[in-house]
């Protein structure tokens, strides 16, 4: 009996550790998709300020970067 209850505990730390990682996967998940949202929106802002120092009539745009 005592054979089962330490067979439980195991699978009982397996599912936690399991959730644990999940839990971490979709918070980088999260973290890389507002990453690569700001990155895009940079590759955008910087296109932009190209263009208006081709065209010096353009007003300019600002580059900010959260992190």
């Amino acid at each position: 009996m005592r054979a089962i209850s330490l067979s439980d505990c195991e699978g009982d730390s397996e599912q936690n550790e399991l959730r644990t990682l999940q839990c971490q996967l979709q918070k980088t998940n999260q973290l890389v998709a507002a990453l690569s949202g700001q990155l895009n929106e940079l590759r955008e802002q910087v296109s932009n300020t190209r263009h208006s120092t081709l065209n010096p009539l353009t007003p300019t745009v600002a580059i900010s970067v959260q992190i």
